[in-house]
């Protein structure tokens, strides 16, 4: 695997639930990776894909982000994200700084729990409309974790679904575009009613993952998902290493706010 290849292992986050409430990781600690979860290796995941696909015809978009803020603004609404250590941050993040305006109750994905559950809720404020989040997210995994496991993290019917993958997948674009279509497809049919927007994850140290990015972006085109380009603002900072871990991979605190940040701007 490549040096970008199991984003969760360099990352740990101290968790203590208790009877009632339980211990929050800060902004810049996603939750440590545990469980029996291995993705494939790069040449596994080139094995499976040794026919390069004809290019697609242009697909009129099932939704737009305007869809997305539409839905997000709407009374009691329940978004679930998905996707790999890098989601618990932001997912956070995000959820603080919309409490300022609603009532916001978090539930992040307890770290290594295989099926999934969702540690204790947090509510941030009481203030405003009701506002569920479920952070779905796993360390080191890639969108057949969320295929595999999706009827376990729907414990609601959500509104809208945030999915965040690509971090994991080396520079296997083929593999991550095919695997991110079935995520789609998987979604689409477990929540039929709910707008569906694709994360492109911040570039890396030398933006060691385009490629991979590139794919899902072509991926999400193709199933008619819009975009939410994380990417491009970190990019448009001219210095990406400034917003990263010394691992190259994980945003730091200024990478997870620019990040929340730019999920604000695009969806609020």
């Amino acid at each position: 695997m490549s040096r970008a290849g199991n984003v969760g292992l360099g990352v740990l986050a101290a968790v203590a639930v208790g009877a009632s409430a339980f211990a929050f990781v800060t902004v810049n600690q996603p939750p440590p990776v545990s469980g029996d979860y291995t993705p494939p290796s790069v040449a596994e995941m080139n094995a499976a894909n040794t026919v390069t696909a004809e290019p697609a015809e242009t697909v009129e978009p099932r939704w737009t982000l305007d869809d997305a803020r539409a839905t997000l603004d709407q009374d009691d609404a329940t978004v679930l994200v998905l996707g790999d250590s890098t989601t618990w941050a932001w997912a956070q993040e995000w959820a603080q700084q919309l409490a300022d305006e609603r009532s916001v109750t978090f539930a992040p994905r307890e770290p290594g729990s295989d099926p999934p559950t969702y540690l204790p809720e947090v509510t941030y404020s009481e203030a405003g409309s009701p506002l569920m989040i479920y952070s779905g997210g796993r360390g080191g995994t890639i969108a057949e974790d969320a295929v595999d496991h999706l009827d376990d993290l729907i414990v609601e019917e959500p509104d809208l679904v945030l999915l965040n993958f690509g971090h994991n997948y080396g520079e296997s674009g083929e593999y991550a575009a095919t695997q991110m279509t079935e995520l789609f497809d998987a979604v689409i049919t477990a929540a039929p009613d709910a707008v569906v927007v694709t994360v492109l994850q911040q570039p890396q140290s030398e933006d060691a993952n385009r490629e991979v990015r590139e794919a899902i972006e072509g991926a999400a085109l193709d199933h008619g998902v819009p975009t939410l380009d994380v990417a491009g603002a970190f990019l448009a900072t001219d210095d990406v290493d400034a917003l990263l871990e010394d691992d190259g991979v994980h945003p730091n605190d200024d990478g997870y706010r620019l990040w929340a940040d730019v999920t604000i701007d695009a969806l609020n």
